[in-house]
């Protein structure tokens, strides 16, 4: 590959590889000043506010070496204009030696923080970094890359409609640390209303196949010991249909694993317990948001959704100026908070067939959707049927029958 130099002279290209030297001496041991002009000075006139400069722990091969990105937003009126771009050099013979160069167009970041690279240690036998930086008002767009000596390569790539959704953390499942993305709904009325959709997922590194891997719920296979397949298989369906809280609760019913548990189902119940509790904490966070009754049923905590409705006669929880509604959040956003209910609230349902606060929900969704009374009333009555000793389910069918 060809390699660019910079020297006191200016820029040189050679072809060919750098010989390998081995260094004791680590890059934030070697004076930077002049890289970062320097880099700027190369790039089209203009095409960005300055460049960073961050020294890098080789794991590799020793020799020091320094990650240069871009900074600030992209000039929109240079032609063409230049995508904000992350580069290797390292020191060798007086220069400054730039090893590869990528270009961030994929995700096609505005914006790049002096902060915005990293480098995070998820194994040694690569250099990784992530690279974080802004699109629009408030989205973000986020990269993970390997540094192999000589190239750089993406091995992740996505974006988000909220900054700072993308993190390194060490999950107990396995030895490497993990990427966590919170791709979590802040779109269900208005972004400021602050009432959110969990959705945590979990990307681990495949260090046979090479690759970045979505973990995702599974399920363990039929010939699993009955007492470990059902509460975990059943976490798993209450997980899948967004009640988080019912599904910490089933797997939490699995205190210790036998030594009969072989090593993938470990492995299948490990991830399934992360993903669980990732998407706990985050609806726990929910249900303080500004519409706590919605935040609460996307936590899966249904009972304290009808606690908050219970401060209210059935007159002003069915009525058009529901105190449930007006002056909240989601005033205005009516028909998303139907559909919402109605969505969540089916899901459940599926899971849980007789779950009476999903029923009563349910029907109070079908009449802000405007339903007719009769499929509303039909809910209340299951309601009764599954928790009849629940006075608000009463009274709430006696004033819809009245």
């Amino acid at each position: 590959m060809t390699r660019m130099i910079i020297g006191v002279a200016g820029i040189v290209f050679l072809s060919g590889c750098v010989p390998e030297t081995r260094l004791s001496i680590k890059a934030w041991d070697i004076s930077i000043d002049g890289l970062a002009d320097t880099v700027l000075a190369g790039e089209p006139q203009g095409a960005f506010d300055s460049v960073t400069v961050l020294p890098l722990d080789n794991t590799i091969t020793g020799i020091p070496l320094w990650a240069v990105h871009s900074s600030g937003m992209v000039n929109w009126d240079t032609n063409p204009m230049s995508d904000h771009f992350l580069a290797i050099f390292t020191w060798e013979d007086s220069s400054w030696i730039e090893l590869d160069r990528i270009t961030m167009v994929d995700e096609s970041i505005d914006y790049m923080f002096n902060n915005g690279v990293r480098q995070e240690f998820i194994t040694d036998n690569f250099i990784w970094l992530t690279v974080e930086g802004g699109i629009g008002a408030h989205s973000a767009a986020y990269e993970l890359l390997t540094f192999d000596g000589d190239h750089l390569e993406i091995r992740f790539s996505s974006s988000h409609c909220r900054p700072a959704f993308a993190w390194i953390e060490n999950l107990p499942v396995d030895s490497l640390p993990d990427l966590l993305l919170d791709c979590s709904d802040p779109y269900i009325f208005f972004y400021a209303s602050g009432v959110v959709k969990p959705d945590i997922r979990i990307i681990r590194w495949d260090s046979r196949d090479m690759q970045m891997v979505s973990m995702n719920l599974r399920k363990l296979p039929p010939d699993t010991e009955y007492s470990l397949r059902e509460p975990v298989n059943r976490a798993v369906e209450f997980a899948r249909a967004g009640l988080w809280l019912q599904a910490s609760q089933a797997i939490g019913e699995v205190q210790t694993l036998p030594d009969t548990v072989s090593d993938p189902e470990r492995w299948i119940i490990g991830w399934n317990e992360a993903l669980i509790s990732q998407n706990l904490e985050t609806g726990e966070g929910s249900v303080e948001c500004g519409y706590p009754l919605l935040g609460y049923v996307f936590y899966g905590d249904y009972q304290a959704s009808i606690d908050i409705m219970k401060q209210y006669a059935p007159g002003e929880i069915f009525c058009a100026e529901s105190p449930l509604i007006q002056g909240t959040v989601a005033q205005g956003w009516e028909t998303q908070l139907s559909d919402n209910l109605i969505s969540c609230t089916e899901s459940a349902l599926e899971v849980e067939p007789e779950f009476a606060a999903a029923f009563y929900l349910h029907g109070w969704a079908l009449y802000l959707s405007g339903q007719s009374n009769s499929s509303i009333i039909d809910d209340v009555k299951r309601a009764i049927l599954f928790d009849p000793s629940e006075p608000l389910y009463v009274l709430s069918l006696e004033y819809l029958t009245e």
